[in-house]
């Protein structure tokens, strides 16, 4: 309960919480995710996934005022991917968070791959968002 009431958690897709090998770290300014900070600067996002799968895309989402954009795309290699970004374009609180998307594992992909509208063709994770109040 009290990762829980910390907020810092993340939402993982099925294959993988069943794998445990998957981790991902996610601070901006050196905090870690589900804290709530201050900066009069453009935060630094720091991030590194460990998948269980070739990655297709690590993304830092922003979301300022009503409006949601993935501001960065991190260098994937296989299946790991480090981010390392300062948000040039801070000028009002924000939240940021981590959105990542892996191939499906072998178990899914067999499952629903036949179906002609397939609803799992990726695997994806999220991290708890970090708040920034603008100073």
């Amino acid at each position: 309960m009290i990762v829980l009431r910390a907020r810092k958690t993340g939402k993982w897709s099925q294959a993988a919480v069943l794998n445990t090998n998957f981790g991902v770290d996610f601070r901006v300014n050196g905090n870690l995710m589900g804290s709530e900070i201050t900066a009069g600067d453009g935060p630094v996002v720091e991030g590194s996934v460990d998948g269980t799968a070739r990655l297709i895309s690590v993304e830092v989402v922003k979301f300022v005022g009503t409006k949601y954009d993935t501001a960065y795309r991190g260098q994937l290699d296989g299946s790991r991917a480090m981010v390392y970004w300062r948000d040039p374009d801070f000028h009002a609180s924000a939240f940021y968070y981590l959105r990542v998307t892996q191939e499906a594992a072998p178990g899914i992909t067999a499952r629903y791959g036949k179906a002609q509208d397939n609803p799992f063709p990726s695997e994806m994770a999220w991290t708890s968002p970090v708040w920034v109040e603008k100073k």
